[in-house]
């Protein structure tokens, strides 16, 4: 139980960490310096305007301290670690998919 509502708050910190860098003012400083260093057409300032994108980006940090804290408290052996390092990808794609639903539906 304690796992599942780790994961319901590691994919609404997300959301809020993806809205942040997308949409809020604060950042907007942030991501104007990034168009004027890259380009308007560059990687970095197109990734910026698709929440998805952003979304995949920003879990990828979270998404992998949240993974070790759940194998140290599972008390994982090297067979459990090698599994959690193969689940990390999907996991990223996960959270940030559904970060994205949560952003669609207003509640990020």
């Amino acid at each position: 139980m304690i796992f599942a509502l780790g994961f319901v708050i590691l994919v609404a910190s997300v959301a809020s960490l993806t809205r942040l860098a997308h949409d809020d003012v604060i950042a907007a400083p942030w991501r104007v310096r990034m168009a004027q260093k890259y380009g308007p057409s560059g990687y970095i300032p197109r990734m910026l305007e698709c929440f998805r994108c952003t979304a995949i980006w920003v879990a990828k940090i979270p998404t992998l301290f949240a993974l070790l804290v759940a194998g140290a408290a599972l008390g994982l052996g090297p067979a459990g670690w090698l599994l959690m390092a193969v689940a990390w990808y999907p996991t990223v794609h996960a959270v940030a998919y559904l970060s994205y639903l949560l952003y669609l539906r207003g509640e990020a």
